[in-house]
C-alpha cells in the first residue's frame, strides 16, 4: 500500500560539485558515489560509501537520509529509521524526511507513528499530495476509514486530476465490501484516463465479486492487453480459467430405463 515519489532530491548537491569545484572534498565525493549507487538501485553497494560519508562527516544529514533510503529499499526498516530520527535531529525542517518516516512506520504496521511524522510532513509542505495519500495509509491502518475517505475526497476536490487518489478511493470501498461504489469510483478514473490499467482489474474484481461474472471476465481481459506484464499476470490468468468453467453450460447425460 505504500506510495512513494521518485527520489532525486540529490541532484542538487552533484550539480554544486560540478559548478563549485573549490567546495569539494572527501566526503562530498563520497556521497556523491553513494547516491549514484542508490539511484542505480545498487543499494547494498551504495550503503558502505555513506557509512564512509557520516565516519568524516557525522553532521550531514543528506548522508543519514540517502543512508535511510538504501536501508529502506532492502527491507532494513529499523535501521532505515534509525537513520532518518539522525537525519531529522540535523536538519528539522526537510519535510522530505518526515514523509519518508511516515512510510518506514506504516511499513512496520505502527501508523500511529507515521500519522505524527507525516502530519508534520504535510505542515512543511501542504503541495504534495503523495505526503496526504500516505496519512489517508496510516488511517486505512487503523481502521479509521471515514478519516481516509476524507483525505482522498479532499485530495480530489483540490486536484480532480490526481488520479492516485481516487484509486485509493476505490480501492477502500473495495476492501470494505461496497462493490457498487468501488466501480463507480474506478469508472471515474477511466474517463480521466482510459489507460489506467489499474481501474481495468479493479471493475473486474468488483464484478466478480458481485458474480457478474461475464463482466469480470471482460475487465480481466482489457487488464491484461493494457498489462501484460503485470505482478498480477499469474493470478489474472487463473481466474479467468476459473470463470470461464464456471460459465460453461452443465452438460446432461442421457438418463435410459433398463
Amino acid at each position: 500500500m505504500v506510495i512513494e515519489v521518485k527520489d532525486s532530491f540529490f541532484n542538487v548537491e552533484k550539480l554544486d560539485l560540478v559548478t563549485n569545484p573549490n567546495r569539494v572534498t572527501k566526503d562530498k565525493i563520497l556521497l556523491t558515489k553513494a547516491n549514484a549507487l542508490r539511484m542505480g538501485h545498487l543499494f547494498r553497494e551504495s550503503i558502505g560509501f555513506y557509512l564512509k560519508t557520516i565516519f568524516l562527516n557525522r553532521n550531514n544529514s543528506d548522508a543519514y537520509l540517502g543512508l535511510s533510503l538504501s536501508y529502506k529499499n532492502i527491507g532494513e526498516y529499523e535501521k532505515a529509521i534509525e537513520c532518518l530520527n539522525k537525519a531529522r535531529k540535523l536538519s528539522p525542517f526537510v519535510s522530505e524526511i518526515y514523509y519518508q518516516l511516515g512510510v518506514c512506520y506504516n511499513i512496520i504496521a505502527r501508523p500511529d507513528l507515521a500519522v505524527i511524522n507525516l502530519r508534520k510532513a504535510i505542515k512543511l509542505n501542504k503541495k504534495n499530495l503523495n505526503y496526504q495519500i500516505q496519512l489517508g495509509i496510516s488511517h486505512e491502518l487503523m481502521d479509521e476509514y471515514k478519516m481516509a475517505f476524507s483525505i482522498y475526497e479532499k485530495i480530489i476536490k483540490e486536484e480532480p486530476s490526481f488520479l492516485l487518489a481516487y484509486n485509493y478511493k476505490a480501492t477502500l470501498f473495495l476492501n470494505i465490501g461496497n462493490y457498487e461504489l468501488s466501480s463507480n469510483c474506478f469508472y471515474q478514473i477511466l474517463k480521466l484516463n482510459p489507460e489506467y490499467y489499474n481501474a481495468y482489474l479493479g471493475i473486474a474484481i468488483c464484478f466478480d465479486r458481485m458474480g457478474k461474472f461475464s463482466k469480470a471476465l471482460r475487465f480481466y481481459k482489457k487488464y491484461l492487453k493494457l498489462k501484460p506484464k503485470s505482478n498480477n499476470v499469474f493470478s489474472v490468468h487463473s481466474r479467468i480459467e476459473i470463470l470461464k468453467y464456471k460459465m460453461k453450460p452443465l452438460k446432461c447425460n442421457r438418463l435410459t430405463l433398463l
